[in-house]
């Protein structure tokens, strides 16, 4: 059983929902890169049974879904909104 180490980016706010290994499913970092939240996680590689896992991005002063988990947070700087802005990102529980 191989892990790999993948990466997923946020655009627009929408929802993300990842396909993992339903062994094993490990968010390592998150962070800014190339001025968008991006969640960094580890699952097994070529997995044949999986799962589904969703994650919500939340402007900091925003309502937190419900039923759902804070996972981290990063930075992007916005000029056009004036500046920096700070996104949390939640794991949605079914």
């Amino acid at each position: 059983m191989s892990i790999e180490l993948l990466k997923a980016s946020f655009r627009h706010g929408d929802d993300i929902t990842l396909v993992v290994s339903s062994e094993s499913f490990k968010v390592v970092h998150i962070a800014s890169q190339n001025n968008l939240p991006t969640i960094w996680y580890e699952t097994v590689k070529d997995a044949i049974i999986t799962k589904k896992v969703s994650f919500r991005l939340v402007r900091s002063s925003s309502d937190i879904p419900d039923k759902s988990f804070h996972v981290g947070a990063a930075h992007c700087d916005y000029e056009e909104w004036g500046g920096e802005v700070v996104w949390h990102i939640y794991q949605l529980q079914e």
